[in-house]
């Protein structure tokens, strides 16, 4: 057992460290990339910078390494799949459904508030049901814009759930070639016929893989910094040398250097003392809260902003500075709210619902990290 604040196991923070360093990437993104929206241009070349959208890359990365670490030692194991998908639907499905109703009705209600949502009955059901899909838009996206990437990992669980069925190396090497298998399938066969097609031929799905690569180096090699700076050194140099139109991809310009982020971290995370650290460890708790619940904040006080800044004549530096401060600081908020006395007494219904396992042995939701073995 590792836990934290015993010696791995505190370096197992890194984990929730970097879950809190991913949702605060895409959040920060997005408010950026509002600033057109109040005439200001000052900040166009930060916004457009990669690094924002590499916060969805960072995330499956971490989600491949959890699945093996806490279900690495289940493969071929009796009741592994049910305990599996249980755990993992209780884990993503009653937040996202929560917040997904939430703006289906703000739509409704408040039409003008997004920029990108819109509502029908059948985007509605398909949005909850995880399936890839056209918008009213003609967009491939839900009505919650950031849970495209929850139908990734939706993905993910179900082949990885395929593979508990067989022991370890079998189950691994089924995880490896199905999601690689999909992914150049479409990639030759073409993508641009199926909604379902263009989804799998996005290389981000590949993420994942690294991230089970990852889990398993470190199951094998322990958190030994050297194995890790050298896994590390690797990922980021296949990224640099790979030729041609690999080197385009998505999972090459920012799986890869997540994979490496990851394995640094772990190698490196300090032992988090004081403010600095349990705050580090709380937003990583309330990771998954802010990336769902901060496109909702930041559109509200987008549009209360817009009003002020008309009726006070703001300059727009000014204008969007106040706006920046408030989404960043309110969408932090906002989250360790809706983690505090939503997820986390959501979590605790479904699993005892649900699972036979204790809630202790799944990554935890509460701003100390419990990561065990099996």
């Amino acid at each position: 057992m590792l836990v934290a604040g015993t010696g791995r196991g505190t370096r197992l923070n890194a984990i929730e460290a970097m879950r809190g360093v991913a949702a605060c990437m895409v959040m920060i993104g997005h408010i950026l990339d509002d600033a057109t929206q109040f005439g200001f241009s000052g900040v166009a070349v930060p916004a457009a910078w990669p690094i924002w959208n590499a916060g969805v890359d960072l995330f499956f990365v971490i989600s491949g390494f959890i699945m093996v670490w806490t279900f690495g030692d289940r493969f071929g194991s009796r009741g592994a799949v049910w305990d599996f998908v249980v755990r993992r639907l209780s884990r993503i499905a009653p937040l996202y459904w929560l917040i997904t109703v939430l703006t289906a009705v703000i739509v409704v209600v408040w039409p003008g508030l997004f920029d990108r949502a819109q509502f029908a009955w059948s985007h509605l059901i398909l949005s909850i049901l995880f399936v890839p899909h056209l918008s009213p838009r003609g967009e491939l996206l839900p009505i919650v814009g950031v849970g495209w990437t929850l139908n990734y990992e939706m993905m993910f669980y179900m082949i990885f759930a395929i593979g508990l069925l067989f022991r370890t190396g079998i189950g691994l090497v089924v995880i490896s070639v199905a999601m690689v298998g999909a992914y150049v399938a479409v990639r030759i066969l073409g993508s641009d016929n199926h909604p379902l097609g263009q989804f799998v031929a996005n290389s981000v799905l590949l993420d994942f893989l690294v991230g089970v690569g990852l889990g398993q180096v470190v199951r094998q090699f322990g958190l030994k910094r050297t194995v890790l700076l050298v896994t590390a050194a690797a990922a980021l140099l296949a990224a640099l040398i790979l030729p041609g139109s690999f080197g385009t991809m998505r999972f090459v310009k920012a799986g890869l250097p997540a994979l490496a982020i990851l394995s640094v971290a772990l190698a490196l995370y300090p032992t988090p003392t004081g403010r600095l650290g349990r705050w580090a460890l709380l937003l990583g708790a309330a990771s998954y809260a802010l990336y769902l619940a901060h496109t909702l904040v930041i559109n509200v006080i987008k549009a209360a902003m817009k009003d002020v800044a008309l009726a006070f004549d703001l300059v727009p530096v000014l204008a969007f500075g106040l706006y920046a401060g408030l989404a960043l600081v309110l969408s932090i908020v906002a989250a360790l709210l809706l983690q505090k006395y939503v997820e986390v007494p959501m979590l605790r219904t479904c699993r005892c619902l649900g699972s036979s396992a204790p809630a202790s042995a799944l990554p935890s939701a509460l701003p100390a990290v419990r990561l065990r073995r099996g």
